[in-house]
């Protein structure tokens, strides 16, 4: 097994979302902008073969409204507690290494969402498996951004972590096969990258998406960090998951969140100077 992390600093508070200027979603997920009392949350971005590829929830649901005096740009989101693992049942992204399907080479990934508890191992967003995905997650308190970008090892994750707070966030993770690198964001601020290897292929697998937790639908693998056997369904709310076909840049990124948060002075401070320490494991 091959691992390779940064670690970075602990960010004090909250954050949450926006479109980038001059980049638009690929794929958008927004609870505000959502058909209330369905299955389907259906995707405002554009179409792949015709096809929305929407997520998809077990039972017909309904956002709730988002009325928090720091997140003033959001309206609504899905309590995942209600709503349970969210499917991406009928649609994949073309990312899957080989078949022609890895075209998207640069990729971001953009969340916007409520920590209600930072006790245990939470999965947030996963697409793809072990031996090829990427996913958001949390560990008592950390936030981890986790890859496998496929290649010759069947398990090779690369990751970059940072300690978080409750309330309202955002998260973005940026991937990129030209320059081998992939890096995570959390509320306007950079964490931290990792160097990819060089025989990285595609940024994920076969399994499709989730959002709120660990689908068994998608199969028994994520591309994480965390134990599996140990995953829980996240503890707190969804209000939008936006993939851009792009790498979204820190100016685009520091003004999604500023275009959605208001945030307490302070609140965002990093407690101490950049990437507290880099290691990789073999």
């Amino acid at each position: 097994m091959n691992s390779h992390t940064t670690v970075a600093a602990m960010f004090l508070i909250a954050g949450a979302g926006a479109a980038a200027a001059g980049l638009s979603p690929w794929r958008q997920f927004d609870a505000a902008l959502d058909t209330p009392g369905d299955t389907a949350w259906e995707n405002t971005g554009s179409l792949q073969g015709g096809q929305a590829q929407n997520f998809s929830f077990a039972t017909a649901q309904s956002p709730v409204s988002v009325n928090d005096p720091i997140a003033t740009g959001l309206s609504a989101a899905y309590e995942i507690g209600t709503t349970g693992v969210i499917d991406g049942a009928n649609w994949s992204f073309w990312g899957q290494a080989g078949g022609g399907r890895a075209n998207h080479a640069e990729t971001s990934y953009e969340l916007f969402f409520r920590v209600d508890n930072l006790t245990g191992n939470h999965l947030i967003m996963e697409i793809g498996g072990g031996a090829a995905g990427v996913s958001m997650g949390m560990q008592d308190g950390e936030f981890i951004w986790a890859t496998n970008p496929g290649g010759a090892g069947a398990d090779d994750t690369h990751s970059v972590s940072a300690g978080i707070g409750l309330g309202w966030n955002h998260a973005v993770a940026v991937w990129n096969r030209n320059t081998l690198s992939t890096a995570l964001y959390l509320n306007g601020q950079f964490v931290g990258d990792v160097a990819l290897d060089p025989d990285t292929t595609g940024w994920t697998g076969g399994n499709e998406a989730t959002l709120g937790g660990f689908s068994t639908r998608t199969g028994a693998s994520a591309a994480t960090t965390m134990d599996i056997a140990s995953l829980t369904d996240f503890d707190g709310a969804i209000a939008a998951f936006n993939y851009y076909n792009g790498e979204l840049t820190a100016e685009q990124i520091e003004a999604n969140y500023n275009a959605v948060f208001i945030p307490a002075p302070g609140s965002i401070a990093l407690l101490g100077a950049g990437v507290l320490a880099t290691r990789r494991r073999r």
